[in-house]
């Protein structure tokens, strides 16, 4: 969240972030981007404080080897123009790492180191010329830069690090700045919308109009750039126009071209139709009278084909039908004749079934009689052999009673059968 503080409390606000920053070392960046942004917009940077802070957090962590904190100290006093005292200086050409050395170089470069200084330490690190060591960054760095009686040389010798150095990489960019790259940005954006409503007006002054309405703090190095890429901007926007105006009009021309070939292909066309049409209806007519001529002929043949197919269907049909009335008759014919023939084999069936019926009845009634007739003598055999036995014990007198009761028996048995 951003907040603008008064002037007449930025002093008390600055020693409260530089405070935070030496409990915590963590906010160290984010207290650099606060203090740079209000130098940026003009309010009194007390350096006395400034430097008092770098040279405590440079101090205090060379002896404890925190490299975190040192970078971030030396970066600080790269942005606000620190200058570095005679002993800090010493401890720190002591110092053996490579962003750290890189870092000092730099501030040397711009005269910020105590001019005594000593670099022997720094030539010791990088004396093998060792491109694969734990030193390698700050002895490329030194050839790039010509540092430390390095050139070069030594990097051509490698394929890869000669790669780099063709394509100027480097691994520090001491003014490079993420609160500078952001003011610049607000103020070409600001600058080329009012060049967007004065296209008269000139680069400069309006740069100025800018800076003077937000009350920016800018140096005449960082104003040439700002004046610079705003060119590039402008110029940039300008050739869009045109090219865009250009599109249109080539749009527009080949909008009207091809209106007028569309209107000429259709007249062309309809020309074309037109004839194409005609020919087409002459032609369709004289294929239609062909198609006539040709249907009546077929007509006429379709006609007596279809009366000799008549009189043929007639005459089959004819033909048929008296034979199917000559079929019918004789069909009826066999028919009542078979019909005849069955009734007089089922009439004969019936009797001769009848007639065997009666004399098996019959033969079966003989044959009961015969069997009942049988059983009756044969019992008046027995009871007459029974009476002849007991007659012979009998007395005399009782046998002839009895003899004359067998021939009463027989008398009666002899007249029964005669009726």
């Amino acid at each position: 969240m951003k907040a603008n503080y008064h002037r007449e409390n930025w002093t008390l606000f600055q020693s409260l972030l530089l405070q935070s920053a030496l409990i915590d070392s963590a906010v160290i960046p984010t207290v650099l981007e606060i203090i740079e942004s209000y130098k940026y917009k003009g309010y009194n940077m007390e350096l006395d404080k400034l430097s008092l802070f770098v040279h405590s957090v440079l101090n205090e962590h060379i002896e404890l080897n925190n490299d975190y904190e040192m970078i971030w100290a030396l970066s600080f006093a790269n942005k606000f123009m620190i200058c570095i005292d005679e002993n800090t200086t010493k401890k720190l050409t002591k110092y053996e790492n490579s962003l750290v050395n890189i870092l000092v170089m730099i501030l040397n470069d711009k005269n910020l180191i105590y001019p005594t200084v000593d670099f022997s330490d720094y030539k010791r690190f990088i004396v093998n010329n060792d491109l694969y060591d734990e030193n390698w960054m700050f002895l490329y760095e030194c050839c790039i830069n010509n540092w430390l009686e390095k050139d070069s040389t030594i990097l051509n010798n490698d394929r890869f690090f000669k790669q780099l150095l063709q394509h100027s990489i480097t691994f520090i960019s001491p003014n490079y700045s993420k609160v500078k790259m952001e003011v610049k940005d607000i103020i070409c954006s600001r600058c080329i919308k009012k060049y967007s409503l004065d296209a008269n007006s000139e680069l400069l002054s309006l740069l100025e109009d800018v800076i003077s309405e937000y009350q920016i703090n800018l140096d005449e190095d960082f104003k040439e750039i700002i004046r610079t890429t705003l060119q590039t901007q402008i110029e940039q926007i300008e050739r869009t126009v045109e090219e865009m105006s250009s599109e249109k009009t080539v749009e527009t021309e080949e909008e009207m071209s091809s209106e007028k070939t569309v209107e000429t292909e259709e007249e062309m066309s309809s020309e074309k139709t037109v004839e194409t049409e005609e020919e087409m209806l002459s032609e369709e007519t004289v294929e239609t009278e062909e198609m006539l001529s040709e249907e009546t002929v077929e007509t006429e043949e379709m006609l007596s084909e279809e009366t000799v197919e008549t009189e043929e269907e007639m005459l089959s049909e004819e033909t048929v039908e008296t034979e199917e009335e000559m079929l019918s008759e004789e069909t009826v014919e066999t028919e009542e004749e078979m019909l005849s023939e069955e009734t007089v084999e089922t009439e004969e069936e019936m009797l001769s079934e009848e007639t065997v019926e009666t004399e098996e009845e019959m033969l079966l009634e003989e044959t009961v009689e015969t069997e009942e007739m049988l059983s009756e003598e044969t019992v008046n055999t027995e009871e007459e052999m029974s009476l002849e036995e007991n007659a012979r014990e009998l007395s005399s007198w009782s046998r002839l009673f009895l003899l004359s009761k067998i021939d009463n028996k027989r008398i009666s048995s002899f007249v029964e059968e005669e009726y």
